[in-house]
């Protein structure tokens, strides 16, 4: 009767926790199931929502495998690589330390407010600039207040707008991300979507270049570096050239040798002003776009030069996958060479830019990151698509002659400051941006070129004849 009762009792317990196990299952399926709500709510937030890249920041592998199938003015068969060759640069994974990066763009969704925006990007930018290593940078001291640096930054105004740069990272990027004339509209982000669409795969590195007719030998002779410097030690790469004014005969020989994806830059859906290349807006534009397609765009001017340095070039992607962005850099003063008008729409005075050196655009390196996208890309595109910002009416007066013979003047003699003698377009845009995040570490950003290419206008070639 006793091994009964025990035999019950067994059953019995036996019979709860498998109906204990049951509804923990259907309660686990239940969570897994049911819909995410997103910790940030836009219903709570008066801010007006933005629609970010759609694009995940940090591609998968399974969308890595190149797709060279119909690209027009393609030999792709000539670049394909080794996959074990431990020499090469390029692959998938990464090493460097921006995991806290890649989590908050994650968390971020398609779309989220103003405000939500900015808390993210700052709390980013405050881990680059703890990250920076050189602990001996002096903080950038206010310099509006000596009268012979705010020297004519006023002029033509009704009164001064900002003259010292803020210290809080998030006030930095309010400042870049909040403002509406600095925030590309529906209409254009779709038009960047569009430019995108038309490269074939996704890829680690993108190397990006364009040129018209009158830099068409020009080209020839970076394309002859590219092939011979670069192509060797890439591997998940394409190269994308931007026919901006080709004639009919450049074209064809342009498809044919370049080993590339040919594009033409779409003038037709952009604002007229586009069309003069001597403003140089058609570059932010392309970067932009095509930093949906890559983990790395590497932008080169047709004036580019790579040499036989690999480990060099190697250091420096691997740099710009932790830091999000390594440009050219040069100890002239942007504010000589920059107008005032650009430095009022982004709603500074020059003087608050005074003794930052300037970023040299004819190189650049950028990271797929949410930062480097919508903090960095997303307002120098937006001041490339508005003529008032880079290519103003009076864009032709002075020279950077006068800009060099003032910071001369100024650097031996203490001489008189005049800002805005000569305008550099893209250059100036991307200096100004770079310097109002990093302000006195935006050396972090720099790179020395010289270490792996040189610059060599009017350097010509017949490499396709």
């Amino acid at each position: 009767m006793a091994r009964c009762l025990s035999l019950t009792t067994v059953l019995k317990s036996l019979i709860t926790l498998v109906v204990l196990i049951t509804f923990m299952i259907a309660l686990i399926k239940t969570r897994i199931l049911e819909p995410h709500v997103p910790e940030r709510s836009l219903a709570r937030d008066p801010g007006p929502p933005i629609l970010l890249a759609t694009d995940s920041y940090h591609a998968k592998d399974s969308r890595l495998e190149r797709n060279n199938n119909g690209i027009e003015g393609s030999e792709f068969d000539k670049n394909k690589q080794d996959e074990s060759d431990d020499d090469k640069i390029g692959d998938v994974e990464d090493n460097d330390d921006d995991s806290s990066n890649e989590d908050i763009s994650e968390s971020v969704g398609e779309v989220v407010s103003i405000k939500d925006e900015i808390e993210i990007l700052g709390n980013i930018l405050t881990q680059k600039l703890a990250a920076v290593y050189d602990v001996n940078i002096e903080p950038l001291k206010p310099t509006c207040r000596n009268k012979s640096v705010l020297a004519n930054s006023c002029e033509g105004s009704k009164r001064c707008l900002r003259t010292q740069l803020p210290d809080d990272p998030k006030a930095r990027v309010q400042q870049l991300v909040g403002p509406n004339k600095l925030r590309l509209s529906p209409t254009q982000h779709e038009l960047l979507r569009k430019m995108a669409k038309k490269v074939e795969g996704f890829y680690d590195i993108i190397l990006l270049t364009a040129a018209s007719s009158n830099h068409f030998n020009e080209s020839q002779a970076l394309l002859q570096t590219v092939h011979t410097n670069l192509f060797p030690i890439l591997k998940n790469f394409t190269l994308i050239f931007y026919d901006i004014g080709l004639t009919s005969q450049e074209k064809a020989l342009m498809m044919k040798n370049c080993r590339c994806q040919y594009l033409h830059f779409p003038f037709e859906v952009f604002p007229e002003f586009l069309r003069e290349l001597r403003c140089y807006s058609w570059k932010p534009v392309m970067i932009k776009s095509m930093l949906q397609k890559a983990n790395i765009i590497v932008w080169m001017d047709a004036s580019v030069r790579f040499l036989d340095q690999t480990e060099n070039i190697q250091v420096v992607i691997g740099n710009a996958r932790k830091r999000g962005v390594q440009i050219g850099g040069s100890n002239v003063i942007s504010a000589f060479r920059t107008f005032r008008s650009m430095y009022h729409f982004f709603g500074d005075e020059p003087c608050a830019y005074f003794a930052l050196g300037m970023a040299k655009a004819t190189f650049g390196i950028y990271h797929n990151e949410i930062f480097v996208d919508r903090a960095i890309l997303a307002p120098w595109a937006a001041c490339a698509l508005t003529a008032e910002c880079m290519c103003p009416p009076d864009r032709f007066m002075g020279t950077c002659r006068q800009s060099k013979d003032m910071f001369k003047l100024w650097r031996e003699q203490d001489g008189p400051i005049m800002y805005g003698l000569c305008h550099l377009y893209d250059q100036s845009a991307i200096s100004l941006i770079l310097h109002k995040l990093y302000q006195e570490s935006f050396r972090w950003v720099y790179c020395n070129t010289n270490y792996f290419s040189r610059i060599q206008r009017d350097d010509l070639a017949g490499y396709f004849s």
